[in-house]
C-alpha cells in the first residue's frame, strides 16, 4: 500500500483502528466519529487525540462493562459480552492496592467450533506505556492451533501483587484466529474498554516498602524482584 502511494503516485485512503499501521503507512490522518470529523493533521497528532478520547470513554466503565445485545463487539464467529476487573475474592473492583492480586475477565460467546481463537490483552497506563499479555494460544505452534469449542466462556488473566505501578490503567482487547494475520483480520479489536486504578499506600510488603519518594520518570511496571546479598 505504501509502495502504491509513493512509487506510483496514487492517493490511498486507508481506514483502520490499527494505530501502528496508520502511523507507518500514513503521514496524515483524519479522526471521525458518527460521520463527523473530530481531528485531522499529522498521523502522530491524530493518533494521540484518538487514544485520549478512548481513555476518557473507558473511565465511564470502571469495574465492569457489559454491552447490550444489539451492540456486542465481534462478528459471526465470536461476540464479546463483558469485561470486568475483580479482586482475589471475585468482587468487581475499580481500585485496588498495589499489594493485591487482581484478574481481568473476558466473557464471550463462540458460535462455531471450526476455527482457532486467540486473545491478547493490552494495558496502557496514564503515560500511554503499553503492556501486553496473550492467552494460552501462544503455547501452540502458530500454524497448528486447535479449534476453539462452541459455547460461552470466561477467559481470565491474573495479575500478581506488586506488578503494576500506581495510577490509572486502561484495558484493550484483541481477538483473532491464527494463522491469519491479527492486524488484517481481527474478530474483536476494542481499545480502552475499561479502566482501573492501582493505589500505593506505602504499606509493608509492597515493592516500595518504606521508600518515601516518587520515581522520575514513572516506570510502567514496578515488580517485586528477588535480591540476594552475599559478603565476599
Amino acid at each position: 500500500m505504501k509502495d502504491a502511494s509513493e512509487g506510483e503516485g496514487r492517493t490511498v485512503l486507508f481506514v483502520s483502528h490499527n494505530m501502528d499501521s496508520i502511523e507507518s503507512i500514513c503521514p496524515n490522518a483524519v479522526l471521525m466519529s458518527k460521520g463527523s470529523i473530530i481531528s485531522e493533521g499529522s498521523s502522530k497528532d491524530v493518533i494521540n487525540e484518538y487514544l485520549h478520547q478512548e481513555q476518557k470513554e473507558s473511565k465511564k466503565f470502571q469495574g465492569k462493562r457489559t454491552w447490550p445485545e444489539h451492540e456486542l463487539p465481534g462478528n459471526e464467529l465470536i461476540k464479546l459480552r463483558e469485561v470486568s476487573t475483580r479482586n482475589s475474592m471475585g468482587n468487581s473492583i475499580t481500585q485496588l492496592n498495589i499489594t493485591e492480586e487482581m484478574s481481568i475477565n473476558f466473557d464471550y460467546e463462540v458460535f462455531s467450533d471450526d476455527m482457532p481463537i486467540g486473545f491478547s490483552m493490552v494495558l496502557t497506563n496514564n503515560q500511554n506505556v503499553i503492556l501486553c499479555s496473550m492467552d494460552e494460544h501462544v503455547d501452540f505452534e502458530w500454524h497448528e492451533q486447535p479449534n476453539h469449542k462452541k459455547g460461552r466462556f470466561l477467559n481470565s488473566c491474573k495479575i500478581k501483587p506488586n506488578t503494576l505501578n500506581s495510577g490509572i490503567h486502561n484495558i484493550s482487547i484483541w481477538c483473532y484466529s491464527p494463522p491469519l494475520n491479527p492486524n488484517a483480520a481481527p474478530h474483536v479489536l476494542q481499545h480502552n474498554v475499561l479502566s482501573f486504578e492501582i493505589i500505593d499506600n506505602q504499606i509493608a510488603g509492597s515493592v516500595r516498602g518504606s521508600f518515601p519518594y516518587d520515581w522520575h520518570p514513572l516506570p510502567a511496571t514496578r515488580p517485586k524482584l528477588f535480591w540476594n546479598k552475599q559478603q565476599l
